[in-house]
Parts: structure tokens; sequence; C-alpha cells
């Protein structure tokens, strides 16, 4: 079951891209999706990224270029009781 939900929402290609940065985010977003689906009430996100972390827990700068996607990502923090967290890479 959940090698079929992690093909399904998790394809792992975007499109006329390499950045890093974005892919992170987007991996960050779509992980909440699929929890909210699935009826999670409680929730620990674990990045590694600390760029991803910083920019989702402090201020969203207007300008930048993901400012909608980390918002999209602030507000289903504010729905739920999810806290995203940084972590250490296990390289």
């Amino acid at each position: 079951m959940m090698v079929c939900l992690y093909r399904f929402f998790f394809p792992g290609f975007i499109p006329s891209s390499s950045d890093i940065l974005l892919a992170e985010l987007n991996a960050i977003n779509r992980g909440l999706i699929v929890s909210k689906g699935l009826g999670v009430d409680e929730l620990v996100c674990y990045s590694d990224s600390l760029v991803c972390i910083n920019l989702i827990n402090g201020l969203v700068q207007k300008f930048h270029i993901y400012a909608v996607l980390i918002q999209d990502i602030k507000d289903m923090l504010i729905l739920g009781n999810i806290t995203v967290c940084h972590t250490l890479s296990l390289r």
C-alpha cells in the first residue's frame, strides 16, 4: 500500500528544473498533502535542508522565488498539529 502511495504522490521528477531547493520544498509540501489525505492528526516532519526549514519557520520574504510554495506549507502547518524540524544528514 505505501509503495503505491509513494509512487503516486512522489513521482520524483520536476520538469525543466534542477533546483534542489524547489525539490526539497516540493517534497515537504507533497508529504504534508499526503498526510492530510490519510487523516494524520499530529506530525513531525524532518528535513536535512536547513535552508528549507529556515524558510518555512521564518518570515516569508515577499519576493522570494518560492514564496507561494512556502506560504502553502505554512498554511498547512497552521491547520494541523505539524512541526517541521531540521535533522543532520546521514552522508
